[in-house]
Formats: C-alpha cells, structure tokens, sequence
C-alpha cells in the first residue's frame, strides 16, 4: 500500500490548521478526536510534515507510539505515504529490541517502557500517541511523562474512559482537545457508512433465570456453555443476512467472547469460508490469516479484542458481535472497524 497519494479532506485540514494556530499561541501538547475511520493517522503524519518544516531537520526526530505491533506497521505505511520514500529513515521499536537512530521511530508502549533509562527526554521532537485514551494508564503515563517533546500529539476516537481517569490532562487540557469530530457527527455528514443493524435474540428467559437459586444471567449461561444449536443458527442467519445485502463478495469481522469461542465457532462456518486471528497466535500466523481474509481467500475472520483498535480493513462489509461488552469504548472502537 506504501505509494497511495493521500489528499486530505476538509475536515482533516481543519484540524491541522487549528492545531498550528494553537501552535503560534504556545501551546505544545493536543489531543486530536477523531471517530474511527476518519483518517487520524492520515492527518497526524500531515501535520507532522508541516512542522518538521519549521524545525531543524537535523535534529529533528519523531517517535510514534502504539500499544499494537499491527497498528504499527499499519502507521508506517501512512507516515511513508505522506513524507514520501527516500528522505527520511525509518524503524520498528518493539519485542524488546532497541530504538534505532532513525527519523521516524515507532515503538511499542511496553518496549519504550523498558528502554527508558537509554533515553534521554529530549530523545524526540515531536511524538505521536495513538489510542491516547490508554495514557492515563500506569505503564503508558510513565512514558509519556518521560519525554519532553516541541510537539506532542494524541490520537483519539473515544477521549473518555469508563474509569473517568482524565486523558485530557496529559495533552494540554481542554483548550488543546481539537477536532471532536466523533461517530454521530461523521454520520451525520456522510463521512462514514451508514450501518443497517440487526440484532438477533436467543429464546434465554432473563426474568425465568432469576428464579434459579444459582443466580445466574444470561451473559453467565453463555459464557459456560456452548449451545450449538444456537451457534449454527446465528451462522445461518449470519450467511442469509450476507446474502440479503446483496454485495458481491462478503467481507465480514466475527466478534467473539475469549480465544476458546473463536476456536470453536470456527468449526461451525462452512468448510473454507473462515479464518482467525487471536492473541495467542505468534505474529507471523496472524499476519497471514489477516492477508489471506484481506486478499479474499476467506470471507470471515473471526476475532477477540485484537480488531478493537487501530486495524485497518476497509474491505470490511459485515460485522458481527457474538460477545456481550458493557463498555461503550469498546463497542465503538468494533463498530469502527466497518464504517
């Protein structure tokens, strides 16, 4: 994908603009908010060209940090595309290896963690923080905390926390919280697509369970049993609704509760039709299940948590949430994946 000439949409400039009059007011630190899908990365790597114009080349390096290997290589791909090949050097930081002399590096929130005594808080000039909704977490604020940056930039689409910890503390306050362009505003300017939800119910009787001494939930009897009349059945209706919608090849991301669920609704698809990637499988392996879904050898890729963030498959026409999530964050961050 590296070569993509990238012109950036009017909102994205907006932004950019904003921050760079922030800039000439003194202000160092922000936080972009932008709803998933609106090109964060994209608009990020922009502005960060437009400043290291302004600064010394030199002696001017950039530090983008994520709590993925996957939402790195991805980021690569969008600062190469922008900064353009040949000028700048570029390097991975993650797995414990330790940052290289580059232009660019970008780093693993948990690597950096461990290699900080090596660096010195003047390391970098600008530095890129994406998913900054993660900072106010221990292990990441250290990180943050630790640097001393001309430029720091947090990339967003949900600024707020189910802990109500403060993301905006670490990037300027609220002065410096810039865009604010979330899912109900991209929706309502066409920006994203516009999803056609169905939800499915099983026939699970919430108040007969309550008589149970057990006290079980409906979210307690689905995590401890498989029922497989019901898994084939949501399968089925999962292949009609692909079929109803009428697109010529299905692009759908399964959303399951834990590694034991992707495993064994894998078996339930049609032979062929379905692959998975999930936390225990070596990078390697997840990397190529991901191509081969994105090259359209499979129809399903079949998932827990690792899609949540950051993963970009614009492919994508169908989603699918087999798991229950009491977090608001998280259902848009998979939401996002199709939009």
């Amino acid at each position: 994908e590296i070569g993509r000439k990238i012109k950036l949409r009017s909102y994205q400039r907006a932004v950019i603009d904003e921050i760079h009059e922030l800039i000439e007011g003194g202000k160092s630190q922000f936080l972009i908010e932008m709803a998933t899908g609106l090109g964060k990365t994209y608009t990020a790597a922009h502005l960060v060209r437009e400043v290291m114009g302004k600064l010394d080349h030199d002696n001017c390096r950039v530090l983008f940090v994520a709590h993925q290997v996957e939402i790195l290589k991805q980021s690569v791909t969008a600062f190469k595309n922008v900064m353009g090949i040949g000028r700048y050097t570029f390097s991975a930081c993650f797995g414990g290896a330790d940052p290289e002399q580059t232009d660019f590096v970008f780093a693993s929130f948990d690597t950096l963690h461990m290699k900080l005594n090596e660096l010195a808080p003047d390391s970098f000039s600008i530095i890129v923080i994406d998913e900054a909704h993660h900072t106010p977490a221990s292990t990441y604020s250290k990180v943050v905390e630790h640097f001393a940056p001309q430029l720091l930039l947090g990339l967003t689409a949900t600024p707020f926390r189910a802990d109500e910890r403060d993301v905006l503390r670490l990037f300027g306050g609220d002065d410096t919280h810039v865009g604010r362009y979330d899912l109900a505003w991209a929706l309502r300017h066409n920006k994203l697509a516009h999803p056609l939800y169905k939800v499915l119910l099983d026939d699970l009787d919430q108040s007969r369970i309550d008589q149970l001494r057990a006290g079980l939930s409906v979210a307690d009897l689905d995590s401890k049993l498989f029922l497989h009349k019901k898994d084939e059945e949501v399968i089925r209706q999962i292949e009609a609704a692909a079929a109803e919608q009428g697109t010529e090849t299905t692009k759908g991301i399964v959303f399951c509760r834990n590694i034991a669920h992707v495993e064994h609704l894998l078996l339930c698809f049609p032979p062929g039709s379905a692959t998975m990637v999930h936390s225990r499988m070596d990078g390697h392996q997840r990397h190529r299940n991901l191509r081969a879904f994105r090259d359209g050898t499979y129809r399903y890729i079949l998932t827990c948590n690792l899609f949540n963030e950051g993963i970009d498959i614009p492919e994508t026409n169908l989603l699918v949430f087999l798991r229950h999530t009491g977090s608001r964050t998280i259902w848009l961050q998979q939401l996002g994946r199709g939009l």
